[in-house]
């Protein structure tokens, strides 16, 4: 059975119960993943504790409210085999949460994990400074803090729903001493 490791998943609710004899069932999620969840063709579905793909049959997928859905899983036919599944957790790949319409200011950006181009960890933003409209990140990066510049010119993405920033970091800013 193909497993996705956790760490590359976030929990966005849970399974609920059947919605129909033909094997729907009800999805209760955060309500900051609906957004994440109407684009989604796969979920997660934590059984006996490793994630398994569960894809969307025919693109089945209704959106009920801003924090539950039915969907129709390929495989699950019935209301009986939609009950065993009711109660699991429910996940998503990181990379398939879309961003929160909102609008994030540069000083809500304390405690995302900033990441480089190449999908690299550098580590979490412990504090932000405005420099005469210079903003310096404070970065716990391999255990000593680094000064990382930042310019919306050099934002590649930003990701509310899991607090993560992705950044084109200048050359050799990582060897600083």
């Amino acid at each position: 059975m193909e497993t996705i490791p956790f760490k590359d998943c976030i929990k966005i609710g849970f399974l609920h119960r059947p919605h129909s004899v033909q094997g729907r069932i009800s999805i209760i999620f955060f309500e900051e993943f609906e957004k994440s969840v109407e684009e989604a063709r796969t979920f997660f579905i934590n059984v006996d504790g490793g994630l398994v793909p569960f894809f969307i049959e025919d693109d089945d997928i209704v959106i009920n409210s801003a924090k539950r859905a039915t969907v129709k899983f390929k495989w699950v036919d019935s209301e009986e085999k939609a009950r065993e599944f009711a109660g699991f957790e429910v996940w998503l790949k990181q990379a398939d949460i879309k961003d929160i319409q909102k609008e994030t200011s540069v000083n809500d950006l304390k405690g995302y994990v900033l990441y480089n181009s190449q999908n690299e960890r550098i580590g979490e933003i412990l504090n932000i400074e405005n420099f005469s409209g210079n903003i310096v990140f404070t970065i716990d990066y391999a255990g000593r803090e680094i000064l990382v510049p930042f310019n919306e010119n050099l934002l590649d993405k930003i990701n509310t729903a899991v607090k993560t920033l992705y950044l084109r970091l200048p050359e050799g800013l990582l060897d600083q001493e």
